[in-house]
């Protein structure tokens, strides 16, 4: 039941790190509207 709960919390925080780092990528990307940019998007994913 323990490792259940710890799954769950580690699942919910790796999404929401996921989900950070996504909106992080677009709000760079709008800022620098570079080529540079897109290519960091792309090695991240």
């Amino acid at each position: 039941m323990r490792l259940g709960y710890v799954e769950i919390t580690f699942k919910l925080v790796t999404k929401f790190i996921f989900k950070f780092k996504l909106y992080q990528n677009i709000y760079l990307k709008q800022k620098r509207r570079g080529h540079q940019s897109t290519k960091y998007q792309i090695v991240l994913f």
